[in-house]
């Protein structure tokens, strides 16, 4: 039984994440589980023209399509690396899936 799934979301293919949605959305009513999404945007040169809250409007859109009845939270992290910043999330907030 699972408690707190995260969904990691690249903002530039949110198509990729479709089928990650839905599992995670079937496995959260099943278990009772919590959703967190987290997108880690690279800071490349062109990147970095951009703050976190230049990404945000467009993060929190994306997370109010994928909601429908569920309470999902979500967070944007700038820089680092992606695999390094999602296990920072998956420690800090516990996340089991």
């Amino acid at each position: 039984m699972f408690k707190h799934i995260l969904i990691p979301i690249d903002l530039g293919d949110t198509a990729a994440a479709v089928k990650a949605v839905k599992a995670a959305k079937q496995i959260a009513r099943r278990d009772g589980a919590r959703i967190s999404v987290i997108s880690v945007v690279p800071a490349w040169p062109d990147d970095l023209a951009k703050s976190p809250h230049d990404y945000q409007p467009e993060f929190d859109a994306y997370l109010e399509t994928i909601r429908e009845g569920f309470d999902i939270e979500g967070e944007i992290k700038v820089g680092g690396s992606i695999s390094g910043r999602i296990i920072e999330m998956v420690e800090d907030k516990k996340i089991d899936l």
